[in-house]
């Protein structure tokens, strides 16, 4: 069996009311900054080309979904997972919602929990 690496249990309990002020992100572009607001990093151990790629994805997601093209969490967290799929390889696991509490193991520097207009993306990969 060929292993990428070691395994972590983390756990998150997500009610929508974490301020993470130490970790928000203003958005490079401005029109963007205007559209999607901040972006909130409360957890992070992706690699620094990983993470950007995933600030990306959410955020063109979110984009997507303000615009209509996408009409659920369920749609967005697709598209998310579809594209780290397709970039990373291997089974990536996406949650978004406004609320909602998790227990997940991952492999060590494939996950990331932020916060996007009050909307909450944990994405991970694991097996």
């Amino acid at each position: 069996m060929k292993r990428y690496g070691r395994t972590v249990d983390i756990a998150f309990n997500i009610c929508g009311t974490e301020s993470a002020s130490e970790n928000t992100l203003k958005m490079t572009d401005q029109k963007e900054d205007d559209e999607l607001g901040k972006f909130k990093i409360i957890f992070n151990e992706m690699q620094p080309d990983m993470s950007e790629y995933m600030m990306e994805t959410v955020s063109g997601a979110m984009r997507s979904h303000l615009k209509g093209e996408l009409k659920s969490y369920n749609d967005v967290a697709g598209q998310v997972k579809k594209q780290f799929q397709d970039k990373y390889k291997g089974a990536w696991h996406v949650i978004v919602g406004a609320q909602f509490g998790s227990f997940v193991t991952h492999e060590t520097t494939t996950i990331a929990y932020v916060n996007l207009l009050k909307t909450y993306f944990l994405i991970f990969k694991h097996g």
